[in-house]
């Protein structure tokens, strides 16, 4: 599936073994195996994931990853904005090849 902003411009794709659509919210599920792939490069894997259009905003409860070139990070629970900008990982533990330096 390819994600898409309120601008019409092309911000990811999402894969997932199933997912569902429900209406009355315009809400979207996707559950199994999901992969986004956003245009920046950033890549989530989870279990399940939940668009909550009212919030403009995707969201899990369970167990993610979020990787980019230089980093990887995990943890149970979040939320990001639908290009995956601004995003939030509840009990985070990762690894980054950035330098750290002292001060």
């Amino acid at each position: 599936m390819v994600i898409f902003n309120r601008q019409g411009e092309r911000t990811g794709t999402l894969t997932a073994d199933e997912g569902s659509v429900i209406e009355p919210k315009k809400s979207l599920k996707a559950h199994g195996n999901v992969i986004v792939r956003s245009e920046t490069g950033l890549v989530l894997y989870a279990d399940t994931l939940y668009y909550d259009p009212a919030r403009d905003r995707v969201l899990s409860d369970g167990f993610v990853t979020m990787v980019s070139q230089q980093d990887s990070l995990s943890g149970y629970g979040f939320s990001a904005a639908p290009d995956l900008s601004d995003w939030e990982i509840r009990s985070p533990s990762g690894a980054t090849r950035r330098r750290m330096e002292e001060k």
